[in-house]
């Protein structure tokens, strides 16, 4: 089992870095979309927000990825997934493997443009890269500029299904995991009981079904035997 630290960036902060316009709670929604998918597919997710206690992060984990989106700075859409500064990583590079699927996956999922020439600074040595362990690779996203209208705003805020899907297929594909879950398989269907034949309960139709009976089964020419018979049914 596959265990992931997925972080909501700027999640929790009421002053200093908290986000660009509604990015916080755009963070936190796909964030916990993200982790109900990943769950799905048989990993175990450790969501955490933006400033975690020490005991809430501690340990070695397969992946921490934090989730952000940007600001309407650069007069167009468009986002990036990045990794630490390599000489800063521990992990460096299932750092860069795992970026480089998810990146694939997200920008061909969601159709986003893919602009790497932004990452900067703040995404190479981002705050959290020094409080999670040597070994974990790190991740972040920039999944696109959120209010720049129509893109990615229409994508960003309308169809977040489809971002939801191209984070967890990447993740998916970065670890192996098929992102298609298991069609569930119905019992079948129980097998009719069979409907014994109906009996009469009419007294009379007993005793005609006697009287045929005898007939059939007694002396006689079966042109006479069928005569009989006709005269006892009812007309």
């Amino acid at each position: 089992m596959k265990v992931i630290l997925l972080g909501a960036g700027h999640e929790g902060r009421t002053t200093g870095a908290t986000g660009a316009p509604n990015e916080q709670s755009f963070n936190v929604d796909i964030s916990n979309k993200v982790a109900d998918e990943l769950r799905k597919r048989g990993f175990e997710v450790k969501r955490i927000n933006a400033d975690p206690k020490p005991e809430e992060i501690a340990g070695d984990w397969d992946l921490a990825l934090f989730i952000h989106y940007d600001a309407s700075i650069y007069g167009t859409g468009g986002g990036f997934v990045d990794f630490p500064e390599p000489s800063t990583d521990g992990a460096t590079k299932e750092s860069q493997r795992i970026a480089y699927l998810l990146r694939q996956e997200y920008f061909g999922t969601t159709k986003i443009v893919n602009h790497p020439e932004r990452a900067n600074k703040n995404t190479k040595y981002y705050y959290m890269w020094k409080r999670i362990s040597p070994k974990t690779p790190c991740v972040i996203i920039e999944c696109g500029v959120g209010m720049h209208v129509p893109d990615d705003h229409e994508v960003l805020h309308f169809n977040r299904p489809l971002v939801v899907e191209g984070i967890v297929k990447g993740i998916c594909l970065a670890f192996k995991v098929p992102y298609q879950l298991p069609t569930p398989t119905l019992p079948p269907a129980p097998e009719p009981s069979p409907v014994p034949p109906s009996e009469p309960t009419d007294p009379s139709q007993l005793a005609l079904l006697v009287t045929i009976k005898d007939i059939i089964w007694g002396k006689g020419w079966p042109w006479a035997k069928v005569n009989k018979v006709k005269e006892l049914l009812p007309k």
